[in-house]
């Protein structure tokens, strides 16, 4: 029995080694992507609606360019310095947005009636890198910096065997949320909402370097403990299994043809005839995201957040429905649950919006992000050519055939192997065969040590100088003072009345005395 359970060990410990290997901050040794791949719109795209700045007649945006596009309409800084600034609308200094509000629909379908698909103006992504699936698209999308970059190459970076998150290993570049912390001095309200711990983290500011974040809120469900915990360190959502339930009948009573019935909800809605069961993983999931939502709204409107939300420090808010590709997998994109979800978001996101309109006055900036199948998740159901590339890479992987799996058409090789012998037994495949350079640094402390040898950058994202904005404000605003005074003075000095009753020619009218 002993030997057993030493091999077991022994497994459990080597499987923890593969795992932790994978979190290097790296993407694949390996890459394989379709030949001639061009940058592209794969159906992806984002509904704007925001009354700050002019409009533009663009229709698409680059996924590394929407991190700079929501920092500028809330009066930000520069997330990105690689960035397109053409999409960056021309705007007041004065006249910027309170907060940002996001949805992402995670792979969600272009379905008729839905509200949030006619709301404000739609704009294409455009994928800029390769490889992507949804975790990795959306941590571009918040660090403007492709996958080579920012380290996020697949949904599979958390480990089940210890406790690690990309904050600490996986994504080595500042997102939005950590430029807009470092800004305001922590003082903004961030929040990063989802079922998902992954896409929780995406959109939260990294610990290692905002130690001092006392407002940023990160939710997610842990399916474990049965309730909703929190990432920052702030105050919770009180949310239990028992909780979520109890509470979904008063969240749905505005919804027509939706209703909860003990453990289930039951829509009828748009034609679609679909019962959501909490004891199903993915039907708790979508019902705990809407629950989610709704509690965040409900803590927003206590006393406690009331002077936070009135201040003129701008706020962040992504809401990602990680549900919908849950729903997908196990129902089928023409299953009614799958297809009734999105109706019943659609509901909740025009409802929750009406609320942040009316808790900020009208001065919201509001996106709608619709993410589609991509381009890795299609390569993965090539299982022949899967199968193809395993045969020839098997002698040279760092861990097992279902690790290989579920990172291709990322491939991750042993230290010691030599990447482009590699590379030469794929070049007679059909796709081309990336082979990225090394990193210079394979950790979290070997990355801030490269930060600071290379004058605060790395790989074309800026972690700004906070203290040079601040010394540059009070250069130029001391200048233009001085320069206001001078004018002034000479001003005064031009229309000085000069007559004789003046103090400098004082005189008598009778002439000088004599003696």
């Amino acid at each position: 029995m002993k030997f057993f359970s030493a091999i077991l060990s022994l497994c459990v410990l080597s499987t923890r080694a593969v795992e932790l290997a994978y979190f290097e901050g790296r993407s694949g040794d390996i890459i394989l992507q379709p030949k001639n791949l061009q940058p592209t719109q794969e159906g992806s795209y984002m509904m704007v609606n925001t009354p700050f700045g002019q409009q533009t007649d663009e229709i698409s945006i680059e996924e590394t360019s929407i991190a700079d596009f929501i920092s500028h309409l809330v009066g930000g800084p520069v997330v990105s310095s690689d960035a397109s600034r053409d999409l960056l609308q021309s705007n007041s200094v004065f006249n910027k947005a309170k907060a940002n509000l996001m949805f992402v629909l995670n792979d969600a379908e272009e379905l008729p009636h839905l509200k949030s698909a006619q709301s404000g103006r739609r704009m294409d992504i455009t994928r800029m890198s390769y490889p992507q699936d949804f975790t990795a698209s959306l941590a571009t999308i918040s660090t403007g910096s492709i996958p080579s970059a920012h380290g996020i190459v697949a949904d599979s970076w958390t480990s089940n065997y210890v406790d690690v998150n990309p904050m600490q290993t996986g994504a080595i570049v500042e997102n939005l949320y950590d430029t807009m912390s470092r800004a305001f001095e922590s003082k903004s309200l961030l929040y990063s909402v989802s079922s998902d711990q992954q896409t929780t983290w995406i959109n939260a500011p990294h610990f290692e370097t905002n130690t001092q974040i006392s407002h940023n809120h990160a939710y997610y469900f842990d399916g474990q403990k049965g309730r909703v915990m929190n990432l920052g360190r702030s105050q919770g959502l009180d949310l239990t299994r028992a909780k979520i339930l109890e509470n979904l009948p008063r969240r749905f009573s505005s919804i027509e043809g939706v209703t909860m019935n003990g453990n289930q909800l039951v829509a009828n809605i748009q034609n679609v005839e679909a019962t959501f069961d909490a004891s199903k993983k993915a039907d708790m999931q979508f019902l705990t995201e809407i629950e989610m939502t709704y509690s965040v709204v409900d803590q927003l409107n206590t006393d406690a957040f009331a002077h936070l939300v009135a201040d003129e420090i701008p706020d962040l808010y992504t809401f990602t429905y990680a549900s919908l590709r849950s729903l997908s997998e196990k129902y089928g994109r023409s299953g009614p649950n799958y297809i009734a979800a999105q109706y019943i978001l659609d509901e909740v996101v025009s409802d929750v919006t009406a609320r942040f309109q009316q808790m900020y006055a009208g001065k919201l900036s509001i996106e709608t992000l619709v993410q589609k199948s991509s381009i890795s998740m299609d390569m993965q159901m090539d299982t022949k050519t899967m199968n193809l590339v395993y045969e020839r890479v098997e002698k040279y992987l760092d861990g097992t055939k279902n690790q290989f799996k579920m990172h291709y058409p990322q491939i991750y090789v042993r230290s010691d192997v030599d990447t482009d012998t590699v590379c030469n037994q794929l070049t007679d495949l059909p796709f081309d065969v990336q082979c990225p350079e090394p990193r210079p640094f394979a950790s979290f402390d070997d990355f801030l040590i490269y930060q600071s040898e290379n004058n605060g950058t790395n790989n074309g994202t800026v972690n700004p100088d906070f203290g040079a904005a601040e010394s540059f404000q009070i250069t130029l605003w001391s200048s233009i003072i001085l320069v206001v005074a001078l004018i002034l003075t000479l001003c005064a000095m031009a229309n000085m009345d000069i007559g004789n009753d003046s103090m400098l020619y004082r005189g008598s009218g009778k002439g000088v005395p004599t003696i």
